[in-house]
């Protein structure tokens, strides 16, 4: 038999992970010098580059805005839900909705752009 150890409530061990290596891939740099990998440098390359083969030609175009369309959808939707949950009461709820349904699809659908 083993012989009882002389503590019996060792303190727990401490458990770590090792200590991390890296190995630096760059080479190293003296302050006030630009670093060889300047990501600044980079992406100004780059879209120079860009630029140059034409794929930089875009313009950007103001935000749509709302079409006559869509303007009477909403004023159309809204009198009909308030007429409906006006005059139904409690009915009102199930026809709002297959009225919603009906006018999305037939505004937007059945109807062409005008």
């Amino acid at each position: 038999m083993a012989a009882p150890p002389d503590d019996p409530f060792p303190p727990p061990q401490k458990l770590t992970l090792k200590a991390a290596e890296f190995e630096r891939d760059n080479a190293e740099t003296v302050p006030g010098e630009p670093a060889a990998n300047d990501p600044m440098e980079t992406l100004k390359a780059n879209r120079a580059h860009e630029v140059e083969i034409g794929y930089g030609d875009y313009e950007i175009k103001p935000k749509k805005r709302f079409t006559r369309r869509t303007k009477e959808y909403l004023l159309i939707l809204a009198a009909g839900n308030l007429g409906i949950g006006t005059l139904f009461g409690l009915l009102g709820p199930p026809l709002m909705l297959g009225f919603s349904i009906g006018l999305t699809w037939v505004m937007f659908f059945v109807i062409e752009d005008y």
